[in-house]
């Protein structure tokens, strides 16, 4: 679904922009991982309001953000996975 809503965003834009395929993909893989990032925030920040540790879990969010930055990441090959293992290790 993120992908499909990428696709259609970044054709949009490589219309109006007039741009070349090539540019209009580099266009969607970049909305994808900003969208999937959005949708994982909004995710991790409505489930720790919902059980009421909203403060805690920025504090850990940050700390894990942190760690990512400094230490590379985990990568998935599916964005599924990133999202499960990221909501649950934040």
């Amino acid at each position: 679904m993120i992908k499909i809503l990428a696709q259609k965003i970044a054709t949009t834009m490589g219309a109006q922009l007039q741009v070349d395929r090539d540019k209009i993909d580099v266009f969607a893989y970049g909305l994808v991982i900003v969208l999937g990032t959005l949708v994982q925030l909004t995710l991790l920040i409505w489930l720790s309001l919902m059980m009421d540790v909203f403060i805690t879990t920025m504090i850990c969010l940050m700390a894990f953000a942190s760690l990512r930055y400094f230490g590379d990441g985990i990568h998935f090959s599916i964005y599924y996975g990133c999202l499960t293992v990221g909501i649950a290790f934040s």
